[in-house]
């Protein structure tokens, strides 16, 4: 199994704007290697952050 994983820092209970970026870059590595994007978001209270990793692409296929 391979894919692209993004570690999603959250302050606040927002996403941070490093993790955004991280994501962009992991979107695109993954539409490279037509692999999965998974985001892995940690902490408390961290469902809006979830859902924008969603919103930014995260579980998607290599296509995104």
């Amino acid at each position: 199994m391979s894919g692209v994983l993004v570690y999603i820092e959250i302050f606040n209970g927002e996403m941070t704007p490093v993790s955004q970026e991280a994501l962009g870059a992991g979107r695109r590595l993954a539409g490279e290697l037509g692999s999965d994007l998974t985001a892995v978001v940690l902490g408390h209270q961290v469902g809006t952050a979830a859902s924008a990793a969603f919103d930014l692409g995260a579980g998607r296929g290599g296509g995104g």
